[in-house]
């Protein structure tokens, strides 16, 4: 009993705003929805479906909360790592200026 796919996420929160579009289809047992029935069926997916992406948001939100969690461990290492990354970067950077360096004295030199 899935919405069509083109209407998708298009559903109305309020009862009186819903089409309908479930209405006079056959359920498995052969019973067939009225539009009373399938408003209110599309209002409980509607409300399912906001329950879930409030859900997830809140989670994303812990999640990321705890990452920046100012824990003085976790903040050291975080330091820490960013230093040798930067100085694995520096390190790369300078070898590779060096080496243009040479390479433009030799063709300076022809």
């Amino acid at each position: 009993m899935s919405p069509p796919r083109n209407k998708g996420k298009a559903l109305a929160a309020i009862v009186e705003n819903v089409t309908a579009q479930g209405a006079g289809k056959k359920l498995t047992r052969g019973k067939l929805l009225s539009k009373e029935q399938s408003a209110k069926i599309q209002k409980e997916r509607l409300e399912r479906l906001q329950k879930n992406q409030k859900r997830r948001a809140d989670r994303k939100i812990i999640r990321m909360l705890n990452k920046l969690s100012i824990n003085p461990e976790a903040e050291k290492k975080r330091k820490e790592t960013i230093k040798q990354r930067n100085e694995k970067r520096v390190g790369k950077t300078m070898e590779m200026d060096l080496d243009l360096k040479q390479e433009n004295a030799a063709d300076q030199h022809k």
